[in-house]
């Protein structure tokens, strides 16, 4: 899961490692409070197949202006459902974020 990394270039976005679009109909967001278990399930799910997020605890965000960096960080634990792949708990998350949040 570390080299699932949500990109955007343009009009168009792809996950990780050239395995496709994210479906653009299905908005992605911009504040790490918007990265819900409904989504990282959707992206998880999309990728490893039988496997679930149950649970998302954002650990820390930080904005642009908190770090030397082009984008936003926030650092999430992850909790997965029975039955899913042997997938890391702690995960990086880099998105446009001007502030912690």
């Amino acid at each position: 899961m570390a080299e699932n990394v949500i990109m955007g270039s343009g009009g168009k976005r792809s996950t990780g490692r050239d395995r496709g679009p994210v479906d653009p109909a299905l908005p992605l967001p911009n504040s790490a409070e918007g990265l819900t278990v409904e989504l990282l399930n959707r992206l998880v799910a999309e990728h490893h197949p039988g496997s679930s997020v149950t649970a998302v605890e954002l650990v820390e965000a930080k904005g642009l202006s908190q770090q030397v960096s082009t984008a936003g960080r926030a650092r999430l634990r992850l909790t997965y459902g029975p039955g899913s792949a042997d997938l890391p708990r702690d995960v990086i998350v880099k998105m446009v974020i001007g502030e912690a949040g």
